[in-house]
């Protein structure tokens, strides 16, 4: 028999998605499947491999996905890929055999592209302490003149790389505030 020529059309798959691009969140594999077409397709035998590349003129190799053995038209699967964020083209080249000729995908035909992952904020604790007048606590009672501080304490699963800042607000509390805080307190 002679060999006829041979296309491959291939597809990528991940988190959830599949097409000629995808889209995928960090950590998420993404594996390329290829279809066979041709006069002799359906008693296709050889290999398929997969390979990675991070450039669109597929130079620049990143990982070999895999190397499969075709039966007939339908050809198993890439070898599933995580990769880090970055843009990445992926290509897949069929061997060919006695009755087909070998052949390449179109580089730059598959894209996929993955996206950094977003660092969910963790929450954080602030306690205060006050300090003046021979004295400390949440809460202090010192002469007019005399200095108080307050600091500042920042808790949490994170707390040791915050960046930012804290604002202090003194709000004197009068005789005033006092009897109104108790006439609230009693209704």
């Amino acid at each position: 028999e002679k060999e006829t020529p041979t296309q491959i059309a291939t597809s990528l798959s991940g988190g959830g998605q599949s097409g000629e691009t995808l889209t995928v969140k960090e950590g998420t594999a993404a594996t390329d499947s290829a279809t066979l077409s041709g006069e002799n397709a359906s008693k296709a035998t050889g290999k398929v491999g997969y390979k990675v590349y991070s450039d669109k003129e597929c130079t620049k190799l990143v990982t070999e996905a895999g190397e499969v053995e075709v039966a007939g038209e339908k050809v198993p699967a890439s070898n599933a890929e995580t990769l880090s964020p970055g843009t990445y083209y992926w290509q897949a080249s069929y061997s060919g055999d006695s009755s087909n000729e070998g052949s390449t995908s179109t580089c730059g035909s598959e894209v996929e592209t993955v996206e950094k992952a977003v660092a969910v904020p963790k929450p954080t604790q602030l306690s205060t302490s006050l300090s003046g007048g021979g004295q400390s606590g949440g809460m202090i009672a010192v002469k007019e003149g005399t200095a108080a501080t307050d600091s500042a304490t920042l808790s949490g699963e994170n707390a040791s790389k915050a960046t930012g800042k804290v604002g202090y607000k003194a709000t004197p509390v009068t005789r005033a505030t006092k009897v109104r805080r108790a006439r609230v307190a009693r209704r």
